[in-house]
């Protein structure tokens, strides 16, 4: 900002430093000055505000030697000459600084109300000026620079609040988790600060999203978040916390509906980094699907299926019945065996907490290769799963609290492929898997909780009678 003037500013300007209102005089070169004996116009610039936060270590106004006041004198002017100043600091060329705070502007009048000083008519340096002879006070006006954040948070188990991250706020600000911190509780390479500032490892939980991917957001009081919410005006630092929910364990996917089911479905790899979790009960109106599975295998599904107490119903299991549907194990029987189960074969997967009703498992292939079909509503074999990847080296398949109702049909076989022979053909309807190893190293695959089953062949109906009635024509 360029500064004009009509007058030529005095070539020393004086400061003083408070002893009550003002010093008793300012000397510069053995002579004395006052805004009283001063013939020429003047400015007194008022630095500090004198209320009880002014003049700690903390706050304390850093400009010169000079913690209170400054006063410069300007030459005597001329009857109808007028004079634009300038801010201190641009006379001085050093800034005049107050820890913790931002100098917003120099006015005509300050007051105090309870202590709390209030200031009126900004002086303007672009248009303001002084007349000849003008005694002018300005006070500086001083606006605390608070903190104000949105910090996204969670419970943890012991109801205590962890900080996923936080954001930068001003009033009138709305929230926006532009960095979705949520996603962090999934990732192990990540941390939270708890309550007391402590690190907090996550990697062991999923938060809560919509079908859409967008993640649920709460008040303090467990409100669903108020889109519309403006951070308030605040006198101190101030932090808004925004709350999500979270599962325990790592999941792929929250499933809300018979679309995202059919979705996964069609994806490689389905749930393989963590699992698969309903949100509802989901009504599949009749689709039909080859199953679960995420190994290149296409036989072995080793995630995880977390029902979450809910019913996946009305829909056909259609197993995979080209090469690449077949797979090897000695124990099934060798070599191009057929494997139709909801999930394959369990390597470590785990399947718990739903019920799955009105299924039916349509066996209906011809394909030559095939040597033995092996039928089980929820797995075919349940086997541990050893990598130096997972805690412990080996993790167990889990089949637990599920039930399976349902039927099968068999539409058409392969060729010497028959009903009865159990070499060639296996259906399981007395469990919900069909084999179980369990004797490895450390084994711990396990089957329990309230598991149950009704597995039926579907009922063949009688064929078709038509009634041809001639007409009267006819006879």
């Amino acid at each position: 900002m360029k500064f004009k003037k009509t007058a030529i500013l005095i070539l020393f300007a004086v400061m003083c430093v408070a002893i009550g209102l003002f010093a008793a005089g300012c000397a510069s070169g053995g002579a004395q000055y006052s805004p009283e004996t001063w013939e020429g116009p003047c400015v007194e610039f008022v630095i500090t505000q004198n209320d009880p936060t002014a003049g700690t270590e903390d706050n304390e106004v850093k400009y010169k030697n000079s913690s209170n006041s400054i006063i410069y004198y300007f030459q005597k002017l001329e009857e109808g000459e007028t004079l634009q100043i300038a801010p201190p600091d641009v006379y001085s060329g050093v800034d005049i600084i107050r820890p913790g705070y931002t100098l917003t502007g120099w006015f005509r009048t300050r007051s105090f109300e309870d202590g709390v000083p209030v200031y009126s008519d900004e002086f303007d340096f672009e248009s303001d000026v002084l007349d000849k002879n003008e005694k002018l006070t300005l006070y500086a006006k001083w606006e605390r620079n608070l903190k104000m954040f949105y910090s996204v948070c969670y419970k943890d188990e012991n109801g205590k609040t962890v900080s996923l991250g936080t954001y930068t706020a001003n009033e009138g600000a709305k929230f926006n988790d532009a960095r979705r911190f949520p996603k962090n509780m999934s990732d192990q390479t990540k941390t939270a600060i708890g309550e007391n500032g402590e690190k907090v490892s996550l990697g062991t939980y999923t938060a809560i999203y919509d079908k859409d991917g967008n993640y649920l957001y709460y008040d303090k009081d467990d409100n669903p978040w108020d889109p519309n919410f403006q951070f308030p005006k605040c006198e101190e630092d101030t932090t808004v916390e925004v709350f999500v929910h979270w599962l325990p364990g790592v999941y792929d996917k929250l499933i809300y509906d018979k679309e995202d089911i059919l979705e996964d479905l069609s994806r490689d790899n389905v749930y393989a980094r963590g699992g698969a979790y309903l949100m509802d009960d989901i009504d599949m109106e009749g689709a039909s699907f080859g199953g679960w599975r995420n190994s290149g295998d296409n036989s072995i599904f080793s995630g995880e299926f977390n029902g979450n107490g809910k019913t996946l119903s009305n829909f056909t299991l259609s197993p995979m019945t080209s090469a690449d549907g077949l797979t090897y194990d000695d124990e099934l029987g060798g070599n191009n065996i057929l494997a139709v189960a909801l999930f394959g074969i369990l390597r470590g997967g785990r399947v718990q907490n739903v019920s799955f009703e009105n299924v039916t498992v349509d066996i209906n292939t011809t394909f030559s290769r095939i040597n033995r079909i092996v039928v089980a509503p929820i797995a075919v074999k349940m086997e541990d799963f050893y990598s130096i990847l997972i805690s412990g080296g080996v993790r167990g398949s889990l089949i637990k609290d599920v039930s399976f109702s349902g039927t099968y049909r068999l539409t058409n076989l392969p060729g010497g492929i028959t009903e009865g022979n159990d070499d060639k053909l296996h259906i399981e309807t007395e469990n919900l898997y069909y084999l179980f190893d369990n004797e490895g190293s450390g084994a711990n695959s396990e089957a329990e909780g309230a598991n149950s089953l009704t597995f039926t062949k579907e009922a063949v109906l009688p064929a078709r009678m038509t009634l041809y009635i001639k007409s009267k024509k006819e006879y």
